[in-house]
């Protein structure tokens, strides 16, 4: 999804996909951004999988699954949506936040 939004990497610095999930104590994969080493203010996870959040939902923007259109033009949009929004804050968190406070996902 990102790939197509952002093709020539002109705006999505980094990519982490599920391999980069750390595994908790009990055995359940989560995105743990702080191993990263990234700043949490300029980090947002994109995601359909709510139980790989872990501690760092203020940073999630939840999407659907992407399994074949109509749905994912209308994921794709949603994401969209999201980083024009972003571009007018400096956190990301507060980005996020503000997304789904707005448009409810």
């Amino acid at each position: 999804m990102i790939d197509w939004l952002d093709p020539n990497r002109e705006f999505i610095s980094h990519r982490l996909y599920r391999d980069t999930c750390t595994r908790s104590s009990g055995g359940h994969h989560h995105k743990d951004l702080t191993v990263t080493g990234r700043r949490l203010d300029r980090s947002v996870v994109i995601d359909d999988h709510p139980e790989l959040y872990g501690k760092h939902r203020q940073n999630v923007i939840h999407v659907s699954s992407l399994h074949g259109y109509p749905r994912d033009v209308e994921t794709l949009l949603k994401v969209q949506s999201f980083f024009e929004l972003e571009r007018s804050f400096k956190d990301m968190r507060c980005a996020a936040q503000t997304f789904v406070r707005i448009f409810g996902y």
